[in-house]
């Protein structure tokens, strides 16, 4: 990762070496290529592409129980029990609909609720919800930041690019926001679309008009980042968006349908850009 060159895709499949960013643009190669029209804005994806994501601590369904425990009244073999069930099913759930690319995306509160009522236990104000935020506190203990990241974005927010955030996630927008405030990044971003908060996930076309909106820009004037081909790639540029495939966390392999780019990190982004 610290090397100063990076592979790219040659015009047959094959690896040619050229610095920073990989390149295939309108069917071509070329080592030293920048966009053909300025840009007005970028937008990004959180996990894996501005922040690492580390597996998750597995702490869901102890806290859970705990919390049932004495929030419900329920024995501690009773807590355990539908502690694991509630998070086994919201990952399941979870996960059927990242497999199927749907374009609604869970109501963990609501998932919570029906399992609580369920299992016949009645749902005390806030349960829910607070079962909910356990979700939202273990995936952002799980993340971890880079200073250069963040100096990098503070760089394209400098030079006048308009940012925003777009993100599958099942974490409350408030955890997710209070995050990106003790990162520093929160003030750099125009907007910021978290698919549990409008109900829609990537690549459903909805969740990317809604950041254009925010922004204020159109689809042609944007660019898209992320470290998946079908959600921050494929889904973007159905809709007009370039899309940009990043390598610092995931190497995901672009495919038959090549991104508009493929990059090392931000700051390859930001070589494309310039």
């Amino acid at each position: 990762m610290n090397s100063n060159r990076a592979p790219a895709i040659g015009p047959a499949g094959g690896i040619t070496e050229v610095s920073q960013v990989r390149y295939r643009a309108a069917g071509t190669l070329a080592g030293e290529c920048a966009l053909e029209v300025a840009m007005k804005a970028v937008l990004f994806d959180l996990g894996d592409t501005l922040i690492r994501l580390h597996p998750l601590a597995g702490r869901m369904a102890a806290d859970g129980a705990k919390l049932i425990e004495a929030r419900a009244g329920l024995a501690p073999e009773d807590a355990n029990a539908l502690g694991r069930q509630l998070v086994q099913r919201l990952e399941e759930d979870n996960l059927r609909a990242s497999e199927a690319g749907g374009a609604f995306e869970l109501d963990p509160v609501q998932l919570m609720t029906e399992g609580l009522v369920g299992a016949g236990v009645g749902v005390s104000p806030g349960l829910a919800a607070e079962l909910a935020d356990l979700i939202g506190h273990e995936d952002v203990a799980r993340f971890e930041h880079d200073p250069r990241c963040v100096a990098e974005v503070e760089r394209l927010k400098a030079e006048g690019y308009r940012l925003a955030i777009v993100s599958n996630t099942l974490t409350r927008p408030g955890l997710l926001d209070a995050y990106l405030g003790r990162i520093g990044l929160l003030h750099l971003f125009v907007a910021r679309v978290y698919s549990v908060e409008i109900g829609r996930r990537k690549p459903d076309p909805g969740i990317y008009a809604e950041a254009l909106k925010r922004l204020g820009c159109e689809p042609k004037d944007a660019v898209f980042i992320g470290d998946r081909v079908r959600e921050d790639v494929l889904g973007p540029q159905a809709v007009g968006i370039r899309g940009v495939l990043t390598h610092e966390f995931r190497q995901e392999d672009p495919g038959p349908s090549p991104p508009f780019a493929v990059v090392r990190d931000i700051a390859g982004l930001r070589a494309l850009l310039s």
